[in-house]
């Protein structure tokens, strides 16, 4: 207990770090989500629903942003469980990674029993780190974005991705080739296929048997498809660090 001036100040001493760290935190972390909030502007292309001119975490158009796996609303150091999630428990009998057959998975949200297929608001990483008027895109969504625009080989600030360019008004955005992280040890902390693929999240559990999958878009330019490249919608493991490009009303 802290009787007088002096103690008072000896326990001021030792503890000025940790309060300067904690003060440091409180500020800088409403700050960084001001920042996103305050950058993200919405870009109409004609469709159901106006798109970020710039991925989550991100602030321009040619970063990558933040990676997160399906159903989370933060970033996190490994990719191959999703054990930091509410959603799903991983009985680690095996090895832990999914793709190893011991590894039992228990999900407890988006599952056979609760029957969601979309993503809740408390799930979705745009609307909790972005604001309440910007959520993941539905496949529905993301599907039209694919089919009603024209999609540009680009390469903005160094970065390769597409141009998708508005049909109706000439309005565009700019999606990079992001790459994703999966795995485990150093592999789970590095993007894998970075200026050559690009992984975006939907909101949307895929049909798979095992509910383990969401459906992500998929941009890929190779020069065996030549200069167009291709995107496409496709299933992916829920586990997998993906970024995400949100959209507004």
């Amino acid at each position: 207990m802290i009787n007088n001036k002096l103690d008072v100040s000896r326990y001021m001493s030792k503890n000025i770090s940790r309060i300067a760290l904690l003060l440091m935190m409180l500020v800088t972390m409403p700050l960084t989500i001001l920042a996103q909030k305050q950058k993200l502007q919405a870009v109409d292309l004609g469709l159901s629903v106006k798109w970020a001119n710039m991925n989550v975490g991100a602030s321009s158009s040619f970063e990558y942003g933040n990676y997160y796996a399906w159903g989370e609303i933060a970033e996190k150091r490994f990719y191959y469980n999703l054990i930091e999630s509410v959603h799903i428990k991983i009985d680690i009998t095996g090895s832990g990674d999914p793709a190893n057959s011991s590894a039992l998975f228990n999900i407890l949200k988006y599952s056979h029993e609760d029957a969601l297929v979309q993503l809740e608001s408390v799930d979705d990483a745009a609307y909790q780190n972005c604001g309440k008027i910007w959520h993941i895109p539905t496949q529905a969504q993301m599907t039209e974005l694919v089919e009603q625009c024209d999609w540009i080989p680009s390469v903005q600030n160094g970065t390769k991705g597409y141009l998708v360019k508005s049909r109706v008004n000439g309005n565009s955005i700019f999606l990079p080739m992001t790459g994703y992280k999966t795995g485990h040890g150093t592999k789970g902390t590095q993007r894998e296929y970075c200026s050559t693929q690009g992984y975006y999240w939907t909101s949307t559990l895929a049909d798979s048997k095992d509910k383990m999958d969401a459906t992500v878009l998929k941009i890929q330019k190779t020069e065996a498809k030549g200069d167009e490249g291709y995107y496409l919608m496709m299933p992916l493991h829920r586990t997998t660090g993906c970024v995400i490009r949100p959209v507004t009303k």
